[in-house]
């Protein structure tokens, strides 16, 4: 099994180079400056120096440091490492951003051209409609503008945040002031005017006006605001209510892509909702709907996609393994009475104990440092993928070993090597291996969710395990006999195969938020990210589930036409 996961890694990491390659630097420089913005703010100033010298140290061994945007950023750097401000911070963010442009250059002129050609003649037939004062053609004058917008927009978002945050908070209010009764006529076309100058600003190069968003900026701000916009509803505050509203629409174009990437049609629900609740709020119905939409945003946690039970059972499966193979042992060599070997089994149990602790100890010293970032959540996803193979391969181990004829065979081939050579150090290195492969494995699997739990949460599922450990051993001790394990390994096969499912899931997440996939989402049917089971309602996501389950069932067909020709 092992030689075949160490297969499975090389062809892992000859797949993912290029990705790396080609994205990992300018995004862990990205990743670097949030972490040390978020340690600042945390008021944890010596993590956030140490983040920025890390950043520094990175970007010095980038080969186009030397250009004029990336001596920009080295003197960015140097300016936050001498005086460490937010401001100073968001000088660096500005900085990488120039630097990328400088890298990475787009045919600007031509993604204009081809906005400025789409979009102008859905304007003069908006503009019609409200000189009709038809309202209905308006409406569907609008929706044909937000399609085109929706269709092209990637060239504003990746050139000009400013021009972007500025263009999507105009589209919202048109969409409120068409909402509006009595219907204003005057209102829309005020709106529809600020649209049309909106995008024309970043077609001629005019500077924004900036909207007012706050720098660094997440779902959880956003959340507060709608918070408050909900109780001022409640209150009859219509006017502050409406102006809280208004500053969730304008920072919205910030906060949704955390939303987007788990959730579209939440995404598409607040995207329609929110201007309509802004002018109707007042409506108990709309107040209802607000309801809704922060219930559901509050759903979307991006920290927490594991939880305590995925880590005992990781715990549980490895150590309950191990645990089977040296009890097996022990009895066998008390049948035969030789209790002389019997300290050599316990000693490699001991050492591939301590083995399977130092093993933890360097990943977790080395983690943090090595591993940050962007970087380190491809490392996460690949190591994922591994588990995942390496979980299936124990789970057909699991299922081949569920009688107790092929258990007691398995027994047997490790008691031959000690029968025949009389060797004691076979025993210790048998118990050894066996502790610590199924140590290191359960390290494997913990890595490839560290960043994904709590530490509390992580240290619960550890010690429920342990304790859960200790109980069983207790109970094998005594009733050795008497225990019947094709029960416990089919319930086993189950869990692990669920576990991987899991894991393969939120594996493939992982590459889609931090962009090595295209996002897909499904937006047809209403489906809705199941967290605790790993699955995201994406076209990588689903099909890549999909073919892991295809594979199982070949291999619960294959293993039963084996078992019935051994019969």
């Amino acid at each position: 099994m092992n030689r075949f996961v160490s297969c499975l890694a090389l062809m892992a990491i000859l797949f993912f180079s290029p990705l790396v390659s080609a994205k990992t630097d300018l995004q862990t420089y990205f990743i670097q400056v949030t972490e040390a913005t978020q340690a600042l703010e945390e008021g944890d100033s010596s993590l956030a120096q140490q983040k920025l010298e890390a950043l520094d140290s990175s970007f010095a061994k980038e080969s186009q440091a030397t250009s004029p945007a990336g001596q920009a950023t080295k003197s960015a750097i140097e300016a936050a490492k001498a005086d460490l401000t937010h401001e100073n911070l968001v000088t660096i963010s500005r900085a990488l951003l120039a630097f990328d442009k400088e890298q990475n250059p787009v045919d600007e002129s031509a993604a204009k051209t081809k906005l400025e050609k789409r979009m102008t003649p859905l304007f003069n037939q908006l503009e019609s409609a409200i000189a009709k004062q038809d309202i209905e053609a308006v409406k569907l004058a609008y929706k044909q503008v937000n399609s085109a917008w929706t269709a092209n927009e990637s060239i504003v978002r990746s050139t000009s945040s400013a021009h972007y945050n500025r263009i999507e908070t105009a589209l919202a209010l048109l969409r409120a002031a068409i909402e509006l009764e009595p219907v204003d006529y005057q209102v829309i076309e005020v709106n529809s005017g600020s649209l049309k100058q909106a995008i024309q600003d970043f077609l001629t190069g005019t500077e924004a006006s900036a909207v007012s968003t706050a720098n660094g900026a997440s779902l959880k701000d956003g959340l507060q605001l709608l918070d408050r916009a909900k109780d001022a509803f409640t209150k009859g505050q219509t006017n502050q209510a409406k102006q809280l509203m208004q500053s969730f629409i304008e920072l919205w174009p910030s906060i949704e892509g955390e939303v987007s990437t788990r959730n579209y049609k939440l995404y598409t629900r607040v995207e329609q909702e929110t201007p309509v609740i802004m002018v109707k709020g007042q409506d108990p119905i709309y107040q209802a709907k607000l309801d809704a939409l922060i219930d559901d945003l509050k759903q979307i946690n991006k920290g927490s996609q594991y939880s305590y039970w995925d880590v005992s059972l990781i715990v549980l499966r490895e150590g309950l393994e191990a645990m089977l193979i040296v009890l097996a042992l022990v009895a066998s060599l008390k049948s035969l009475k030789a209790k002389r070997p019997l300290a050599y089994v316990y000693a490699g149990t001991g050492v591939g104990l301590l083995a399977s602790i130092g093993l933890a100890l360097v990943l977790t010293a080395l983690l943090p440092t090595i591993f940050s970032g962007v970087a380190r959540e491809l490392i996460e996803a690949v190591t994922g993928f591994f588990a995942v193979v390496t979980l299936t391969l124990v789970g057909i181990w699991l299922h081949r070993s569920s009688s107790l004829a092929s258990w007691q065979a398995y027994i047997d081939r490790q008691l031959a090597a000690y029968q025949r050579t009389g060797r004691l150090w076979t025993l210790f290195g048998v118990s050894f291996l066996a502790v610590f492969r199924e140590g290191a494995e359960t390290i494997l699997f913990l890595v490839g969710i560290l960043s994904k739990i709590s530490f509390w949460e992580m240290l619960l599922g550890i010690s429920l395990a342990t304790l859960i450990l200790a109980l069983v051993w207790l109970v094998l001790k005594y009733l050795a006999n008497r225990l019947s394990l094709p029960w416990l390994f089919k319930i086993l096969t189950i869990g692990i195969y669920v576990l991987a499912f899991k894991i393969l899931g939120v594996s493939i997440h992982t590459l889609i938020v931090t962009q090595y996939l295209p996002a897909n989402p499904i937006v047809w049917g209403n489906l809705q990210a199941i967290e605790w089971l790993g699955f995201y309602p994406t076209w990588w996501t689903v099909a890549s589930q999909a073919l892991y389950l295809l594979g199982l069932v070949l291999i619960f067909f294959l293993l039963s036409k084996g078992e019935k020709t051994d019969g």
